[in-house]
């Protein structure tokens, strides 16, 4: 595979998919995706904006960043230091499992073997791994139980399941459509703009 990353790991995520109305209706998550989209809140605004301002940013936070960039240090306060408000450093990033991965210092990166967030030390994630996680299209996550899924009215015999890999590309995809959907699942993996 040329372009790819050959040392990237890669969370399985099994969605269930109505074929019907070709949408995600949701997924079956291991304790490593939903670690993951919980660390989405503690990305810094200006990170999200460096990283997605070239790649279609929805909105006028790309204005914002691009403003402050270009405007002269002659214009701010003289305690104000321009790059750590447009690059601030953060101590967490995107996948806990995609650690291997030889990232750009553009991109986000992946979580260190230890961070904190919140004052809580996220050394092992934000939750425990006794289970699985349903991810509903809009990334609301709930433990996966069989009373959940009967108040939800799931029927199994409408869905189909497929299985699909999230790696970082897909991490970053998931962030975009974070922002601009409330069907992210299905715009991400199913290329449907809800």
């Amino acid at each position: 595979m040329s372009g790819t990353n050959d040392k990237e790991v890669k969370l399985s995520l099994k969605l269930m998919v109505d074929t019907k109305a070709k949408k995600v209706v949701f997924a079956e998550a291991s304790k490593d995706f939903v670690d993951f989209v919980f660390h989405l809140l503690s990305i810094p605004l200006a990170k999200v904006v460096n990283h997605l301002k070239d790649k279609g940013m929805i909105g006028c936070l790309g204005s914002v960043y691009n403003s402050l960039n270009s405007l002269d240090s002659d214009y701010l306060e003289p305690n104000v230091n321009k790059d750590s408000i447009l690059n601030p450093q953060v101590n967490h990033f995107i996948l806990p499992v995609l650690s291997r991965i030889d990232t750009p210092s553009s991109s986000f990166g992946v979580f260190q073997s230890s961070s904190t967030f919140g004052g809580v030390s996220t050394t092992a994630g934000f939750v425990k791994s006794t289970g699985h996680y349903m991810v509903l299209d809009d990334l609301e996550v709930k433990p996966m139980t069989i009373s959940l899924l009967k108040y939800h009215a799931i029927e199994f015999d409408k869905l189909e399941e497929k299985v699909v890999q999230v790696g970082l590309q897909e991490a970053v995809e998931i962030l975009r459509a974070s922002l601009t959907t409330k069907a992210v699942l299905t715009t991400v993996f199913l290329g449907k703009d809800n």
